[in-house]
């Protein structure tokens, strides 16, 4: 028995022999779904063998399957979830079809997460300016945090880069002071492709991003000299 609430692409849509004031669309059989208590199964009819949490909606298909949220040009398509029947959303899924930018909402608070068009993804920011943009208003420290729980396994940070057949600098740490660049350590090609050197750099007032010292590929450290 299917739920009197329930209705399947109204448009040129047929009616299901025997589920009165529902509406099926054409080519979608009474016997394609399945109702048992609060649960819906399209394409099963083995509601119980699925995951109790997840089974309230259920598609099966043998091949590949998939879900289409079909909205304008300009648009946004939503996912929500709410914890009572009322019109809050706590956690909120959404596709602006019109910038392509996906979103996500915890706790009532939107753009938790936002992944732009062109795929850098923001958190804390609806703007990423780079790949990854961690963006933080809160009056306390803004942290990145990687943990190894596992005994004797780091927690490692690797900048991979590439720069063959001159000497350059192919990754860098940048520090940032309200906008303006104030130091930097980066690591560079150091005469082959498999040597490398690391240079410290700083800012003085009114001056420009500046070497200050040098470890070469082979030890040597220089202090204001290259």
């Amino acid at each position: 028995n299917i739920p009197d609430d329930i209705t399947i692409d109204t448009a040129a849509a047929v009616p299901a022999s025997g589920l009165t004031g529902n509406t099926l669309a054409s080519g979608v059989t009474a016997s394609s779904l399945t109702s048992v208590g609060t649960s819906l199964g399209i394409g099963t009819a083995s509601l119980s063998s699925y995951n109790s949490n997840t089974n309230n909606l259920v598609i099966r298909d043998s091949g590949s399957g998939g879900i289409t949220i079909s909205t304008g040009a300009s648009n946004t398509g939503y996912l929500a979830f709410n914890d009572g029947e009322d019109t809050t959303i706590e956690g909120l899924i959404a596709y602006n079809q019109n910038n392509d930018v996906m979103s996500f909402r915890t706790a009532g608070t939107d753009d938790r997460l936002v992944i732009d068009g062109s795929g850098q993804l923001g958190i804390g920011t609806t703007s990423p300016g780079e790949n990854l943009h961690i963006k933080s208003d809160a009056s306390a420290a803004t942290t990145l945090k990687i943990e190894a729980t596992t005994n004797g396994q780091r927690a490692d940070i690797a900048l991979y880069g590439t720069y063959t057949g001159s000497n350059a600098d192919f990754s860098e740490i940048l520090f940032v002071n309200n906008g303006d660049s104030v130091g930097a350590i980066s690591a560079g090609r150091d005469g082959a492709n498999d040597a490398g050197n690391i240079k410290f750099t700083t800012q003085a007032t009114g001056g420009g991003m500046t070497e200050r010292m040098r470890i070469s590929s082979d030890g040597k450290v220089g202090i204001g000299h290259t």
